[in-house]
């Protein structure tokens, strides 16, 4: 795999001692165990009463509108959201792990605080283990999608999501899938992160970027 963290420190960064238990496999955080339907349900009971009270595809519909995103953030969902996309990330498989993601982007969509409490409690950490790791085109996609809103928060944003997914998160998540829909938001973070001002630019056009250029190509030639 492209997407690689170095030791047990690194993954301890992403999935906090005493949280989830957790083992490298491949260079990317496994699940070690089944799901654990009770350890699952207390995550699920930890987040905020008007999550509890909706699925999470009703949950992303209402938070398509700035009104909606304007109510749920009053009650500051975005830790116990990540808590809950880490614990699903280290047991694949699960079938709100989609729901979740797609509930986090849409919250990130404009919402200047979600996209502050995104970055502030380590969600760029958790969309690169989600690009890097799942085995998902689906969940990659939404991974660079909720990235992407992010992203268009400021620089501070910009700057820690670069150094999430620079340049192994978009490696393994544009060349692994054929999936068309990946590409677009991967390349929306990249026209908004990649500047001459920033040197960026020079880090997407030095060895280590090429790659991640040939597969958008590769893809866009298909299109």
């Amino acid at each position: 795999l492209f997407f690689q963290l170095g030791s047990g420190e690194a993954a301890q960064a992403f999935f906090p001692p005493g949280f989830i238990r957790w083992k490298m496999q491949n260079g990317c955080v496994r699940d070690c165990d089944s799901l654990d339907s009770g350890e699952l349900e207390s995550i699920l009971q930890a987040l905020p009463a008007p999550l509890r009270r909706r699925d999470f595809q009703t949950l992303a519909e209402i938070a398509k509108t700035r009104e909606g995103r304007s109510e749920l953030s009053t009650v500051n969902p975005l830790p116990s959201l990540l808590t809950l996309v880490r614990f699903l990330l280290s047991h694949p498989g699960s079938d709100i792990i989609v729901p979740s993601l797609r509930l986090i982007r849409n919250l990130c969509a404009g919402d200047a605080q979600c996209q502050y409490s995104f970055v502030a409690n380590g969600g760029a950490d958790a969309v690169a283990v989600a690009v890097g790791c799942s085995e998902s085109a689906e969940v990659v996609r939404f991974g660079f999608e909720v990235s992407a809103n992010v992203a268009s928060g400021g620089e501070m944003h910009r700057s820690v999501l670069w150094r999430a997914l620079f340049p192994g998160g978009f490696k393994r998540g544009l060349c692994s899938f054929d999936d068309p829909r990946i590409a677009d938001p991967a390349c929306r973070i990249l026209h908004v992160c990649v500047s001459e001002k920033n040197g960026r630019l020079v880090e997407l056009c030095g060895l280590e970027g090429v790659p991640i250029m040939a597969c958008l190509i590769r893809k866009s030639s298909k299109s």
